[in-house]
């Protein structure tokens, strides 16, 4: 959800307080070192090595990828603070009890494998249709090896709670107020059933929300983004915490780095530990 005004996870989540990357972890043999002897600087990593996409460096990628899966670093956009400030476009539930501040520095997602039932409003628009089902293919596209399979059918108008398994789309200003705030256009809510695990969601929007907030959303509700700053020289991300008003899909930068992420097998529940042995992320 984003606010045409000032952020978008409306998330009135508790979860994802950022944290600021960590540029080097120092290691315990490090202090068994002679004083004499030089620090060593790492020239290689062990896992596959990461090449940045044309027209951006190797470290801003990495900030972009902390960033856009962790909410952390120098590429992270606003993130939602806590419960009671609806700022954001994100809501996160552990089950159905919000996450507390402070709570949430891990990837989102669903589980590997997972048959999601996805469930059209008959209220959405013919065009907020074909933005969901032209995103949820985009998604089946760019997680590799995540065996993601959506099957959509078209539900009433009556706002429901899904059930697990399940994420519905339903253009409802009502609740985006009510979840995410009067700024907001749309708000992503997921429920968890484990560490970063999504297990159900939620996707409101104003009734006139432009294909992009659809895209935004779902890019909360499926794959767990959190919001990124713009990458100099390169199209504005559908994450950042604005609408532009478009009708874009997810940009070649961030198609690229949910390639990257789930190519190397994280899922929901990995932790920055996770991103830095898979060689995503500063060290």
């Amino acid at each position: 959800m984003r606010s045409n005004i000032r952020r978008a996870l409306c998330c009135v989540l508790a979860a994802v307080t950022t944290v600021g990357l960590v540029a080097c972890d120092k290691k315990a043999s490090d202090e068994d070192q002679s004083p004499t002897a030089p620090t060593p600087v790492q020239t290689s990593f062990p896992a596959e090595r990461l090449v940045p996409p044309p027209g951006v460096t190797e470290l801003d990628y990495r900030h972009f990828i902390a960033g856009l899966f962790l909410g952390t670093g120098p590429e992270a956009g606003p993130q939602p603070k806590a419960a009671i400030e609806p700022e954001d476009d994100l809501k996160l539930l552990w089950g159905d009890t919000p996450l507390a501040n402070e709570s949430w520095r891990q990837m989102l997602g669903w589980a590997q494998d997972s048959h999601v039932k996805v469930l059209v409003s008959s209220a959405l628009t013919p065009k907020q249709r074909t933005a969901v089902s032209q995103t949820l293919d985009q998604v089946r596209a760019i997680a590799e090896g995540a065996g993601f399979q959506f099957a959509i059918s078209e539900t009433g108008a009556a706002v429901t709670p899904p059930n697990v398994g399940e994420l519905m789309v339903v253009p409802s200003a009502a609740d985006v107020t009510r979840l995410c705030g009067t700024n907001a256009i749309g708000c992503a809510q997921m429920n968890l059933s484990a560490a970063g695990v999504i297990e159900r969601a939620s996707v409101f929007i104003y009734p006139n929300a432009p294909m992009d907030v659809i895209t935004h959303e779902i890019g909360h509700a499926v794959l767990g983004l959190r919001h990124v700053q713009a990458v100099s020289g390169l199209p504005v991300p559908i994450m950042l915490f604005r609408s532009q008003n478009s009708d874009r899909l997810l940009t070649a930068l961030e198609q690229e780095a949910v390639r990257q992420v789930y190519r190397r097998g994280l899922r929901g529940g990995a932790d920055r530990g996770d991103f830095m042995a898979k060689n995503l992320i500063v060290r």
